[in-house]
């Protein structure tokens, strides 16, 4: 059965599920009592470092917003990022936690499988994804992250300017974003006169050696390689590809900003560029504070940007719950005027409906074993 068909049947179950329940309880603040927040996020699979970052990110706020007098009430479930356990997980966070919102963390396809759900329960949705499918999701959507278009369309250009001609597109078919970043790149870099002489995909999920796939790269020679993968993937995928004596520009995006990255990766990463958020530990006095605060939190563990955006966010919506309790509904109004509280990830520029669309791009490279601003 197609992956798609799955995922409608899949929704149909949940529906049924859902009427069955006699008296689902209502999505109300009560006064005094705490605002139930549901966080689907992965915590098994490929994704599961980002997933960590994501829920420790969300406890350090939410211990930080109690102390203030403030009630916020989280309860986690696993993704895994795929859209099937996704969407099980979310009527579970619905129906069984009675949540009256849902943070969605990384995992594109997930997040897409799960907002029709959010639309027809009436229930705000906050999807950590970069697909700009989800601006058009409706009503109770808000996407946190930027559109991938904005970091492929960046990249396409810098490779160009730095007289790449002819380039290699390696990207995971299993996600959207991925998908479309994969396309913007090629448009983009095809528009500006290069020659796009290879799109290979694969699947991150039973993915973990990628030499074939490095060898038709090989074979046909590009001047540059832009491979689309997250921190868990792209470590080994680069390695593999310096193995193999591919000594091209590696070129990547913002997925990749990690320790995790340079666990797979080792010395191979000298010299990788990627396009890169605003948010940086080396950045400005809100993030600094926040990275200090994290690494006291969680010793041993790099801060990274889905972490910044979720403590942002839980902030903001505990902020406007308190202005439109006991219609909690309304707290969706309430995040487009006002979706950020620490500016962790610098100033989004959002849709009229209150997605975040861009931020201020920059490119970073790999020098030391760490990423830093190219210059």
């Amino acid at each position: 059965m197609p992956t798609a068909v799955k995922i409608v049947v899949a929704v149909v179950v949940i529906i049924l599920v859902g009427m069955a329940i006699s008296a689902i309880q209502k999505k109300e603040v009560i006064s005094g009592q705490p605002l139930r927040v549901g966080v689907l996020l992965p915590l098994t699979g490929k994704f599961s470092n980002l997933g960590e970052d994501l829920k420790n990110a969300l406890l350090m706020a939410s211990s930080d917003i109690n102390k203030n007098g403030q009630k916020v009430q989280l309860t986690f479930e696993d993704s895994a990022a795929d859209p099937k356990v996704a969407v099980l997980g979310a009527a579970k966070l619905l129906d069984a936690n009675s949540v009256q919102l849902i943070i969605g963390g990384t995992g594109s396809s997930a997040n897409l499988a799960v907002a029709p759900i959010m639309e027809m329960r009436k229930t705000p949705f906050f999807p950590l994804s970069a697909t700009s499918k989800l601006n058009s999701a409706g009503t109770y959507t808000r996407k946190l992250l930027p559109d991938m278009d904005g970091e492929a369309s960046k990249i396409a250009a810098y490779a160009f300017a730095q007289g790449a001609r002819k380039v290699a597109i390696l990207y995971d078919t299993s996600s959207d974003t991925h998908v479309i970043g994969k396309d913007v790149f090629s448009t983009v870099f095809s528009g500006l006169g290069g020659t796009i002489t290879l799109v290979q995909g694969y699947d991150s999920k039973t993915t973990a050696d990628f030499r074939s796939v490095l060898t038709r790269v090989k074979d046909v020679g590009p001047d540059a390689i832009y491979a689309l993968a997250i921190e868990k993937v792209g470590g080994p995928l680069v390695k593999q590809a310096r193995e193999l004596g591919l000594t091209q520009p590696l070129y990547g995006f913002s997925a990749l900003e990690s320790d995790e990255f340079f666990n797979g990766s080792g010395l191979a990463a000298e010299g990788v560029v990627i396009t890169a958020q605003p948010f940086s530990c080396d950045g400005a006095v809100a993030m600094q504070k926040y990275c200090l605060a994290f690494k006291a939190s969680y010793p041993g563990r790099q801060p990274l940007l889905y972490g910044a955006v979720g403590y942002d966010l839980l902030f903001a919506l505990a902020l406007a719950s308190e202005k439109y309790s006991p219609d909690f509904s309304k707290i969706i109004d309430e995040y487009k005027n006002n979706p950020s509280v620490y500016n962790l990830n610098g100033t989004p520029q959002l849709d009229a409906h209150g997605n975040v669309r861009t931020v201020d791009f920059t490119m970073r490279i790999v020098r030391d074993a760490k990423f830093v601003e190219l210059k």
